[in-house]
C-alpha cells in the first residue's frame, strides 16, 4: 500500500488524474502493478539520462542486451522443459508501385501516410527478418526491418533504433493461468491493421491505421479472462515511441480487451492515456479504438472506430477531439482470388494527429477497391484503386497541393517461416 501511495503522489505531482488509471487495474493485482510501475519509472529515468548524456554508450548497451537475449535463448533451448520449446524464424518482403491518376510528378502522396507512400517507382515498403522463441520459462521476439515505411514512420527515433521492428522478452507470472510480463518494443496493440500484407484485407492501410501507433515500447502484462477473452495492460514510453519524449518524466498507460464470443466474431477495445509533450507543456491525450470483425464462409466484414481527446493546452478543461470510422467488406472467390472494398473517413479538424506538409489539419473521406491473387501460401499479388477527398489541399498531387488524390497501387509480398 505504501508503494501505491507513492505512485499516487507521483501522478499527482505530474498533474495526472489517478482515478481513471486505477479503474483499469484489478485490485488483486495492485501490489504487483505497483512493483512493476516502480521498476519502470526507475528504468525510465536511467534510460533518459544515458541517452541524453551518453548516446554512444546507449547504442552499445542496446547491442549488448540483444546479444544477451540471443545467448539466453540459445542456452534455454538446451535445457529440459515441461513444454515443447520452439524457435520460429521468418522473413518477409513487400515491394510496390503507386501510380497517381493525375500524372503527378511528386515523389510522395502525403506526409501523413507511412505505407506505400512513394509514387512512380518500384520500392520496398518493408522487409524484415525475425526470430521468435517460446518456452514455459520465458519467451522473446526480435526482428529487424528496412523499407520506405521505416524511413517515414521511424524518423523521430534515434538512427540506431529505427531498424527495430520488435524486441521484447517475457517471463510467466503464473504458468497455470498463462499470465505473462513482457518488456521491450512491441507491435502496436491498437487497431486491426499492421504492415504485413497477408494479415490485412486491403493493399494500403486505412487513414485510421496510418495515424495511430504501429509500435509501442514499455511493459506489458497479458492474461486470459476465460477461454474466449484476453486482457492486457501496458506501461509505455509514450505515443508510438521507442525512446521517451525528451523532458517528459511520466509514462503512459494502455490496455486491450479482445473477445471472441464464437468462431465467427471478434470484438476488441484498446485504449491509451498519456501525453506526447514535455512536462512544461503537458497535454493529456485519451484515445479509444474499437473494432468488430465477422467472418462467415467467404465473407469477412470489419468495422472500426478511433476516437481521441486531447487537452487544448496544459491543465485545460477543454478537450479537442478527432475520430475515424472505417468499414471493410471482403469476399473470398476461391482459394487463390479475393477482393475487398473499403469506406473510410478521417476527421481531425484541429490537426492533433495528422497535418499536411503545409500544416493543414487532415479531414478526408476515402474509398478503395482491391483484388488479390495468391498462387502460393507464401506469395501474394495485389492491385488496388483508391480515392481520397479532403476538405483542403492536403495531398501532394501538385506543388501547390490538392484536395483530391486518386491512384492505383500494385504490390508483391513474399514470406518464409521455419520452425525449429
Amino acid at each position: 500500500m505504501i508503494k501505491c501511495q507513492l505512485l499516487g503522489n507521483y501522478l499527482s505531482r505530474n498533474n495526472m488524474p489517478a482515478a481513471p488509471i486505477f479503474r483499469f487495474i484489478h485490485l488483486d493485482r495492485v501490489i504487483l502493478s505497483c512493483h512493476a510501475i516502480e521498476f519502470y519509472l526507475t528504468m525510465h529515468s536511467i534510460s533518459v539520462h544515458i541517452l541524453k548524456n551518453y548516446p554512444c554508450f546507449f547504442r552499445f548497451l542496446l547491442f549488448t542486451c540483444l546479444c544477451f537475449l540471443i545467448y539466453v535463448a540459445a542456452r534455454g533451448q538446451q535445457a529440459k522443459d515441461s513444454l515443447p520449446k520452439k524457435w520460429l524464424l521468418s522473413a518477409y518482403a513487400e515491394t510496390y508501385l503507386v501510380i497517381p491518376t493525375n500524372n503527378s510528378s511528386e515523389s510522395k502522396l502525403a506526409n501523413f501516410l507511412y505505407n506505400f507512400n512513394r509514387t512512380n517507382a518500384f520500392k520496398f515498403n518493408q522487409a524484415f527478418a525475425s526470430a521468435d522463441y517460446s518456452g514455459d520459462k520465458f519467451r522473446m521476439q526480435l526482428a529487424v526491418q528496412t523499407g520506405t515505411y521505416v524511413t517515414d514512420n521511424y524518423s523521430g527515433e534515434p538512427a540506431a533504433l529505427r531498424p527495430l521492428l520488435k524486441c521484447f522478452i517475457g517471463i510467466p507470472l503464473d504458468v497455470k493461468k498463462d499470465i505473462w510480463l513482457e518488456a521491450g518494443v512491441f507491435p502496436s496493440y491498437i487497431g486491426f491493421e499492421n504492415t504485413v500484407a497477408f494479415e490485412n484485407q486491403t493493399l494500403t492501410r486505412s487513414l485510421l491505421a496510418e495515424n495511430s501507433p504501429y509500435y509501442m515500447s514499455g511493459l506489458r502484462v497479458s492474461h486470459p479472462l476465460g477461454k474466449k477473452s484476453t486482457f492486457s495492460w501496458y506501461l509505455l514510453t509514450g505515443w508510438q515511441r521507442i525512446v521517451p519524449q525528451k523532458n517528459n518524466s511520466l509514462p503512459a498507460l494502455g490496455w486491450q480487451w479482445n473477445i471472441r464470443p464464437n468462431e465467427h466474431t471478434t470484438l476488441n477495445w484498446s485504449g491509451f492515456a498519456g501525453s506526447a509533450y514535455p512536462d512544461s507543456s503537458r497535454r493529456w491525450r485519451y484515445f479509444q479504438n474499437l473494432y468488430w470483425q465477422y467472418q462467415l464462409q467467404r465473407w469477412k466484414i470489419t468495422a472500426g472506430l478511433d476516437i481521441g481527446l486531447e487537452q487544448s493546452f496544459r491543465a485545460s478543461a477543454k478537450y479537442l477531439t478527432w475520430l475515424s470510422p472505417v468499414l471493410i467488406a471482403g469476399y473470398q472467390w476461391n482459394e487463390k482470388w479475393s477482393s475487398a472494398m473499403r469506406l473510410e473517413r478521417y476527421h481531425d479538424p484541429h490537426g492533433i494527429i495528422a497535418r499536411s506538409d503545409s500544416g493543414i489539419p487532415v479531414v478526408s473521406n476515402g474509398i478503395s477497391f482491391n483484388i488479390d491473387y495468391q498462387p502460393l501460401p507464401q506469395l501474394l499479388c495485389r492491385a488496388e484503386w483508391r480515392n481520397l477527398k479532403g476538405n483542403d489541399p492536403i495531398f501532394l498531387a501538385t506543388a501547390a497541393g490538392s484536395d483530391r488524390m486518386s491512384f492505383f497501387s500494385f504490390s508483391l509480398s513474399y514470406r518464409l517461416k521455419k520452425s525449429l
